[in-house]
Protein backbone atom coordinates (compact mmCIF):
# COMPACT_ATOMS: atom_id res chain seq x y z
CA UNK A 1 0.00 0.00 0.00
CA UNK A 2 1.57 3.50 -0.88
CA UNK A 3 1.16 5.91 1.59
CA UNK A 4 0.04 9.55 0.44
CA UNK A 5 3.20 12.66 1.57
CA UNK A 6 0.77 15.56 2.98
CA UNK A 7 2.01 18.78 2.22
CA UNK A 8 1.16 21.40 5.04
CA UNK A 9 2.48 24.57 6.37
CA UNK A 10 4.90 23.75 8.89
CA UNK A 11 3.89 25.63 12.13
CA UNK A 12 3.69 24.04 15.04
CA UNK A 13 0.23 22.85 15.11
CA UNK A 14 0.46 20.87 11.99
CA UNK A 15 3.49 18.69 13.84
CA UNK A 16 0.92 16.62 16.21
CA UNK A 17 -1.14 16.55 13.12
CA UNK A 18 1.07 15.16 10.64
CA UNK A 19 2.00 12.94 13.57
CA UNK A 20 -1.28 11.55 14.03
CA UNK A 21 -2.00 10.37 10.58
CA UNK A 22 1.12 8.89 10.46
CA UNK A 23 0.46 7.11 13.73
CA UNK A 24 -3.13 6.14 11.33
CA UNK A 25 -1.28 4.84 8.41
CA UNK A 26 0.84 2.64 10.32
CA UNK A 27 -2.52 1.23 12.12
CA UNK A 28 -4.39 1.05 9.35
CA UNK A 29 -1.29 -1.52 8.07
CA UNK A 30 -0.93 -3.50 10.82
CA UNK A 31 -4.56 -4.11 11.33
CA UNK A 32 -4.13 -4.82 7.47
CA UNK A 33 -1.63 -7.12 8.20
CA UNK A 34 -3.21 -9.04 11.02
CA UNK A 35 -6.41 -9.37 9.31
CA UNK A 36 -4.43 -10.99 6.48
CA UNK A 37 -2.77 -13.10 8.43
CA UNK A 38 -6.18 -14.62 10.38
CA UNK A 39 -7.52 -14.39 6.62
CA UNK A 40 -4.44 -17.08 5.21
CA UNK A 41 -4.80 -19.33 8.36
CA UNK A 42 -8.33 -19.70 8.05
CA UNK A 43 -7.57 -20.47 4.32
CA UNK A 44 -4.96 -22.73 5.01
CA UNK A 45 -7.57 -24.77 7.67
CA UNK A 46 -10.45 -24.89 4.53
CA UNK A 47 -7.63 -26.69 2.50
CA UNK A 48 -6.63 -28.85 4.65
CA UNK A 49 -10.56 -30.07 5.51
CA UNK A 50 -12.01 -29.95 1.84
CA UNK A 51 -11.23 -31.74 -1.00
CA UNK A 52 -12.35 -28.98 -3.59
CA UNK A 53 -10.71 -26.32 -1.62
CA UNK A 54 -7.45 -28.60 -1.42
CA UNK A 55 -7.31 -28.33 -4.83
CA UNK A 56 -7.00 -24.76 -5.20
CA UNK A 57 -3.53 -23.72 -6.77
CA UNK A 58 -3.09 -20.78 -4.68
CA UNK A 59 -4.05 -19.93 -1.00
CA UNK A 60 -4.47 -16.56 -2.13
CA UNK A 61 -7.80 -17.73 -4.55
CA UNK A 62 -8.93 -19.81 -1.04
CA UNK A 63 -8.47 -16.28 1.04
CA UNK A 64 -10.24 -14.28 -1.53
CA UNK A 65 -13.29 -17.16 -1.44
CA UNK A 66 -13.03 -16.06 2.47
CA UNK A 67 -12.48 -12.41 2.44
CA UNK A 68 -16.27 -12.03 1.91
CA UNK A 69 -17.01 -14.81 3.15
CA UNK A 70 -20.57 -15.17 2.40
CA UNK A 71 -19.71 -18.19 -0.65
CA UNK A 72 -21.64 -15.90 -3.09
CA UNK A 73 -20.56 -14.64 -7.06
CA UNK A 74 -19.36 -11.84 -6.32
CA UNK A 75 -20.95 -10.11 -9.04
CA UNK A 76 -24.31 -11.77 -9.12
CA UNK A 77 -24.95 -12.98 -5.79
CA UNK A 78 -26.09 -16.17 -6.51
CA UNK A 79 -25.37 -19.33 -4.06
CA UNK A 80 -21.84 -20.90 -4.83
CA UNK A 81 -21.30 -23.37 -1.96
CA UNK A 82 -24.32 -24.83 -0.60
CA UNK A 83 -26.09 -24.69 -4.09
CA UNK A 84 -23.23 -26.90 -5.08
CA UNK A 85 -21.99 -24.69 -7.71
CA UNK A 86 -18.53 -26.09 -6.61
CA UNK A 87 -19.20 -29.64 -6.86
CA UNK A 88 -20.69 -29.15 -10.63
CA UNK A 89 -17.47 -27.31 -11.32
CA UNK A 90 -19.75 -24.28 -12.25
CA UNK A 91 -18.10 -21.73 -9.61
CA UNK A 92 -14.52 -20.95 -9.81
CA UNK A 93 -11.88 -17.67 -8.84
CA UNK A 94 -11.79 -14.88 -10.62
CA UNK A 95 -9.23 -12.53 -10.47
CA UNK A 96 -11.08 -9.34 -10.37
CA UNK A 97 -8.01 -7.09 -12.84
CA UNK A 98 -6.82 -9.55 -15.36
CA UNK A 99 -3.59 -11.50 -14.37
CA UNK A 100 -2.39 -10.75 -18.03
CA UNK A 101 -2.34 -7.20 -17.44
CA UNK A 102 -1.84 -7.83 -13.69
CA UNK A 103 0.49 -10.06 -12.92
CA UNK A 104 1.59 -9.08 -9.44
CA UNK A 105 -2.23 -9.11 -8.54
CA UNK A 106 -2.36 -13.29 -9.09
CA UNK A 107 -1.27 -13.47 -5.66
CA UNK A 108 -2.92 -10.94 -4.52
CA UNK A 109 -6.13 -12.35 -2.29
CA UNK A 110 -8.26 -8.75 -3.21
CA UNK A 111 -7.89 -9.72 -6.54
CA UNK A 112 -9.04 -13.19 -5.87
CA UNK A 113 -13.06 -13.08 -6.26
CA UNK A 114 -15.72 -16.49 -6.11
CA UNK A 115 -18.07 -16.10 -9.55
CA UNK A 116 -20.28 -18.18 -11.34
CA UNK A 117 -19.44 -19.81 -14.55
CA UNK A 118 -22.16 -17.37 -16.06
CA UNK A 119 -20.50 -14.55 -14.72
CA UNK A 120 -16.96 -15.34 -15.83
CA UNK A 121 -18.25 -16.29 -19.47
CA UNK A 122 -19.91 -12.73 -19.42
CA UNK A 123 -17.05 -10.95 -17.65
CA UNK A 124 -14.44 -12.41 -20.32
CA UNK A 125 -11.00 -9.96 -20.07
CA UNK A 126 -12.60 -7.18 -18.90
CA UNK A 127 -10.91 -4.61 -17.11
CA UNK A 128 -12.65 -2.80 -14.52
CA UNK A 129 -9.45 -0.43 -14.11
CA UNK A 130 -9.87 0.85 -17.76
CA UNK A 131 -14.26 1.43 -17.66
CA UNK A 132 -13.52 5.02 -16.34
CA UNK A 133 -10.76 6.90 -14.35
CA UNK A 134 -7.88 4.46 -13.63
CA UNK A 135 -7.68 3.25 -10.10
CA UNK A 136 -4.45 1.72 -9.73
CA UNK A 137 -1.20 2.23 -11.59
CA UNK A 138 0.93 -0.38 -12.69
CA UNK A 139 2.92 -2.11 -9.74
CA UNK A 140 -0.20 -0.68 -7.12
CA UNK A 141 -1.81 -3.06 -4.60
CA UNK A 142 -5.19 -3.25 -4.11
CA UNK A 143 -6.96 -2.12 -1.50
CA UNK A 144 -10.32 -2.78 -0.25
CA UNK A 145 -11.55 0.31 -1.31
CA UNK A 146 -10.17 0.15 -4.54
CA UNK A 147 -11.67 -3.28 -4.58
CA UNK A 148 -15.30 -2.58 -3.95
CA UNK A 149 -15.18 0.45 -6.90
CA UNK A 150 -13.76 -2.30 -8.87
CA UNK A 151 -16.07 -5.00 -8.05
CA UNK A 152 -19.26 -2.32 -8.57
CA UNK A 153 -17.74 -1.68 -11.84
CA UNK A 154 -17.53 -5.25 -13.26
CA UNK A 155 -21.36 -5.21 -11.91
CA UNK A 156 -22.58 -2.48 -14.38
CA UNK A 157 -20.59 -3.70 -17.58
CA UNK A 158 -21.97 -7.09 -16.74
CA UNK A 159 -25.95 -5.88 -15.97
CA UNK A 160 -25.13 -3.35 -19.38
CA UNK A 161 -24.05 -6.71 -20.99
CA UNK A 162 -26.56 -8.94 -19.97
CA UNK A 163 -29.20 -5.76 -21.45
CA UNK A 164 -28.09 -6.02 -24.51
CA UNK A 165 -28.06 -10.03 -25.27
CA UNK A 166 -32.15 -10.28 -23.45
CA UNK A 167 -33.03 -7.73 -26.14
CA UNK A 168 -31.16 -9.89 -28.71
CA UNK A 169 -32.77 -12.76 -27.28
CA UNK A 170 -36.36 -11.19 -27.63
CA UNK A 171 -35.41 -10.52 -30.94
CA UNK A 172 -34.19 -13.95 -32.06
CA UNK A 173 -37.00 -15.44 -30.39
CA UNK A 174 -39.52 -13.86 -32.41
CA UNK A 175 -37.51 -15.01 -35.94
CA UNK A 176 -37.34 -18.31 -34.05
CA UNK A 177 -41.32 -18.68 -33.42
CA UNK A 178 -42.00 -16.89 -36.51
CA UNK A 179 -39.77 -19.53 -38.53
CA UNK A 180 -40.65 -22.89 -36.67
CA UNK A 181 -44.01 -22.22 -35.10
CA UNK A 182 -45.75 -20.69 -37.88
Amino acid sequence: MMRRLLTVRRTSRSLPFLKRRTQEADLILMLEKRDLKRLRARAERLRQAGTYWRDCLRIEHVMGWLYDGDGKCGYCGVELVESGHTLSGTATTDHLLPKGRYPHLDADPLNALPACATCIHLKGQFDPNKFGTPLLNDGDNLNPSVRAELIARTKAHLEDKLTKRRVAFQSDLVAWRDRFHA
